[in-house]
């Protein structure tokens, strides 16, 4: 059976202390200025997905 996640919960880790991210039913958009942590969470994400991070790039079109 499929689980799907509803929400991303980040407890110290990196720049982000406390904090609840909302998972939306089909797609979740992150957005802020430069140096808030997005890449931060996509790394997230992908690693734990079992995505290395040289695909991960190419999936979310980061360039680090």
């Amino acid at each position: 059976m499929y689980m799907k996640p509803t929400e991303l919960i980040l407890e110290n880790f990196r720049n982000f202390k406390d904090v609840i991210i909302p998972l939306g039913k089909k797609i979740t958009i992150v957005s802020g200025v430069n140096g808030v942590g997005k890449s931060n969470i996509l790394s997230l994400i992908a690693s734990g997905s079992g995505i290395n991070k040289k695909s991960s790039l190419a999936i979310f079109n980061l360039n680090f």
